[in-house]
Order: C-alpha cells, then sequence, then structure tokens
C-alpha cells in the first residue's frame, strides 16, 4: 500500500500513519482514558424495532444508533460493547441484527481486508461465539425477545453438530462456543472457517484477552464483514488485554504492532501502547455503568460485605503444616535452579493451599490427595462431607434443596440445573463454580451471592457477583466475600 509524494517519490502508507500517529501523540500524551466516563446521554437514538417485543430503554437505543453509524463510518466496521454487567448486551446485539436487517443492509466487503487470498462463500447469517454455559441463554433471548417465527437459529455444538456448510446459510444466528471454534481450527475442520459470515458476535470477548493463545488465534482465523465483541470486563489485568480485540476488529495498523514478519507494520511497542489507549479505543470502545445509567435500570442497590474469618486450633495447625510443606518445596526449585520450569507445580502449591483455607476437605479429597493415598474418587466419599445437597427426601430433617453446576457439565445438564433453580421455588441454593458459572448467566430469582473461594482475578468475582445484579432485579441484593 503506497502512494506517490510531490516530489514523485514512492511514499509508504505505512510512513503516512506514523507521522500521523506522532503528531496525534505530540498533541494528546497526556490524556487519560476512563471507560466509566461514557455515561452522558447522546442526542441521537433508534426507534423501537417491529420485531423486538422487548420495549428498549434509552441507553440501548443510543448504543443501537452508535452501533449502526460504526458499520457505516468507523475503521473497525464493528466495535466493542463494553457495558457494565446486567445491561442486556446480548439483547442490544440481537436488536442490531434486527435493525440492519429492517434498513436493508446488504454484506458488504468494501474497506475489509481478507487473510486469505482466496474469496469465501457469504452467507446472511450471524455467528454468535459464546461461552458453553450461555448457549442455552441466546437460545432462549432470541426466542423470548423477538417475533414468533422471524428468525431461524443454529446450536453448532456437540458430537452430532451439522457438517454440511450449505445448510449455514438457511439460519439468521448460528451459536457456537469457544471451544468448538478451537478445536476444529487445532484439528484443520475448516467448517466455520470456510465461509465469511455477515457478522461475528462474539460474547464474554474477554475469553480471548490472550493474543497467544489458540482460542484466540481460532477466532482471528474466521472472516466477517462485521465484527462486535461483548464484554463487561474488557480490561481485567493490563490495557494489553485490549490488543486481541483490536486484532479482531482489524483495524490498521494498529492490529499489528507485534508483527514479525517484516518492519513496515512493527510500531514502537510503548507508541502503540498509548494510542491504543487514547486514540483506538475511543473510537471502537462505547461503555455505561450501572450507577451512571441509574435511572433508566431501576436496579436495587447491592450491599457487599466483607467476611474476615478465623482458623480455629486444627485448622491452623493443618495450614502451617501445608505452608512448610510448600515452602520446602518451593526451596527445592530455587536451590536446582530450576524455578522457571515449574510454574504448573507453584501453582499447584498455591492452589493446595487455598483450598486448605477454604476447607481441608477440599485438599483431602481431591484427586491429587486420592491418587498419592491410594483411595477411590468414591462419590459418596467426596461428596459426604459437604452435606450441602442431600436430598431433602432422603433427608427431611437437614436436606436443602440445591443444584451444582460445574465445568464437566453437557448443555443439556446445565440447561436443566438453570431451569430448576429459576422455576423451582423450593430449589433456594445454586452451588456453582466460579468459572462455570461466573459469566453469561441470568439469575435474578436470587439476591444473595456468597463467593466462598475468592479468585486471583477481581473482574472474575465482579462477573460472578452481577448475575444477579442485573435488568429485571426487583430486590435488594447482598454479597458476601470470605477473605
Amino acid at each position: 500500500m503506497n502512494d506517490v509524494g510531490n516530489g514523485g517519490n514512492l511514499v509508504l502508507m505505512w510512513h503516512k500513519w506514523k507521522e500521523e500517529n506522532d503528531r496525534w501523540m505530540a498533541e494528546n500524551h497526556t490524556l487519560y482514558l476512563d471507560f466509566n466516563s461514557q455515561n452522558e446521554f447522546m442526542t441521537e437514538t433508534i426507534e423501537q424495532l417491529s420485531d423486538l417485543i422487548m420495549l428498549l430503554l434509552r441507553y440501548q437505543k443510543e448504543w443501537l444508533a452508535w452501533a449502526l453509524k460504526q458499520l457505516e463510518k468507523s475503521i473497525a466496521r464493528g466495535g466493542n460493547h463494553v457495558d457494565d454487567m446486567g445491561m442486556v448486551k446480548n439483547v442490544q446485539a440481537i436488536a442490531l441484527v434486527l435493525a440492519t436487517r429492517e434498513i436493508g443492509q446488504a454484506i458488504s466487503d468494501s474497506g475489509l481486508l481478507s487473510p486469505t487470498p482466496y474469496i469465501l462463500p457469504a452467507v446472511k447469517g450471524t455467528l454468535v461465539i459464546c461461552p458453553v454455559v450461555a448457549v442455552i441463554q441466546w437460545v432462549n433471548e432470541i426466542d423470548r425477545f423477538t417475533t414468533k417465527g422471524s428468525n431461524t437459529i443454529l446450536v453448532y455444538h456437540g458430537a452430532n453438530r451439522e457438517k454440511n456448510i450449505c445448510r449455514f446459510a438457511e439460519y439468521d444466528f448460528v451459536i457456537t462456543t469457544y471451544s468448538t471454534v478451537e478445536t476444529e481450527y487445532r484439528k484443520n475442520i475448516m467448517i466455520l472457517h470456510a465461509m465469511k459470515w455477515n457478522r461475528i458476535i462474539l460474547d464474554e470477548a474477554h475469553c480471548v484477552k490472550d493474543i497467544c493463545s489458540n482460542t484466540t488465534r481460532a477466532i482471528l482465523a474466521l472472516e466477517s464483514s462485521y465484527k462486535w465483541a461483548l464484554s463487561g470486563t474488557p480490561l481485567q489485568n493490563c490495557v494489553g488485554d485490549l490488543y486481541s480485540l483490536v486484532c479482531f476488529l482489524q483495524i490498521i495498523p494498529y492490529s499489528y504492532y507485534f508483527c514479525k514478519d517484516c518492519d513496515c507494520r512493527a510500531l514502537d511497542n510503548r507508541d502503540a501502547m498509548i494510542l491504543l489507549k487514547h486514540k483506538i479505543l475511543k473510537s471502537i470502545i462505547l461503555r455505561r455503568t450501572k450507577k451512571g445509567r441509574a435511572t433508566d435500570l431501576g436496579i436495587p442497590p447491592t450491599i457487599v460485605t466483607l467476611r474476615k474469618d478465623s482458623f480455629d486450633v486444627k485448622e491452623e495447625d493443618y495450614y502451617t503444616s501445608m505452608w512448610d510443606e510448600s515452602r520446602a518445596q518451593f526451596n527445592t526449585y530455587i536451590q536446582a535452579g530450576t524455578l522457571m520450569n515449574n510454574y504448573a507445580n507453584i501453582f499447584n502449591l498455591l492452589t493446595r493451599m487455598r483450598q486448605a483455607v477454604d476447607h481441608p476437605y477440599l485438599v483431602e479429597c481431591s484427586s491429587t490427595a486420592l491418587a498419592k493415598s491410594g483411595r477411590t474418587t468414591n462419590v459418596g466419599y467426596v461428596e459426604q462431607p459437604c452435606g450441602l445437597c442431600h436430598d431433602p427426601v432422603e433427608d427431611p430433617v437437614s436436606g436443602i434443596s440445591c443444584v451444582q453446576l460445574d465445568g464437566s457439565m453437557t448443555i443439556k445438564a446445565r440447561d436443566s440445573a438453570i431451569t430448576r433453580f429459576i422455576n423451582d421455588p423450593d430449589c433456594i441454593i445454586f452451588l456453582m463454580s466460579l468459572k462455570a458459572g461466573g459469566l453469561a448467566l441470568n439469575h435474578t430469582v436470587a439476591s444473595q451471592v456468597f463467593l466462598i473461594d475468592p479468585w486471583w482475578n477481581a473482574a472474575v468475582e465482579r462477573q460472578a457477583q452481577d448475575r444477579i445484579h442485573r435488568i429485571e432485579q426487583y430486590k435488594p441484593i447482598r454479597i458476601q466475600s470470605r477473605r
């Protein structure tokens, strides 16, 4: 990509971009971008859509107007929708699909770069990529909030998923998971990658924050005319977490500042991060918070209690012995000079100590401990000490009716557990692991959250808390976290 200057010399477009960026940085190097400062009301909105049953609130109409403008004028042909958790970003994304259909928007290739040298067959549908736990919720919300029969949906997941590429053109929404995309790409099964989608929507887009992961590579290899990333916590550790989203949106030249193939696309690392933070994100990100739009939402406030527990004598003795054992093991890595080669083992030591803080049974009954002792992972042996999920029929005195969700469950089993918790008034506890159930779910039937095991990343905890603090919640919210 080049141009001819006034003197007849060849001028690379990359040089022009660099000069423009240098001028911008000289003028704006002191700017600071605060995601939570975008709560001011916008003048442009969009009218209610005919195929959308849910009445849109003002902030949702504002986002739709902004999103439609992004499709026409933005360098990204899409953007990052990073409203606070609980502000139903997925429903707004569904509304965007309906809005573009109503205005008769056709699939357009103009202004987009294709990473492949050949032309892929284009399909009209929207590819939604989300965590496993969110698949059924996407299906339910499309059915719930749109006119019956106005949309066709294909769930592309599981061993028996659709393999006929020609059938994908029949659907308005194709819903799949990050794990499915990664597995097919790694095994060179080019089904989702064998076509150019009209639109790709990443739900819980922070799942691809690691630019070097196989999942991110698989996502970036997909082609579409328009791209949208949804996440309430896009920035979890550092501003670099957003780089994969810039790559996903194919923003040139900023999505290439780690390029190692040639010098023309390599920006200085420091300059690239400043440009990303202060210039690029302002044009591709829109974020509103529940606090800033409290008038629109009408959600009750949250009361967060930090609970500090202490060990009893036996627990302290047990934890101290584990600390001494872990420290001794850590010192052996230092003395042997193998510290950098034992990240996984060190992480395992820290995990066992965290489990010991929660309860010694978590350490004693872990698969590692059972393997060392020669015991088997008998269900009765492992779950009996908990006493939480006993069947009330078997134990009418102390039994508590509850459901459980973890990463080993199928989509059908997860949906069954979620449905029971929502519809069964006698089911009062939902016991779930933080990673499997701490995002993408809507549990407004509950009013309390107990975080038993604090996580390494505070953003993960915020995601879990906001499973109940969201639109359609009318009860006061209480959250207890142990430290």
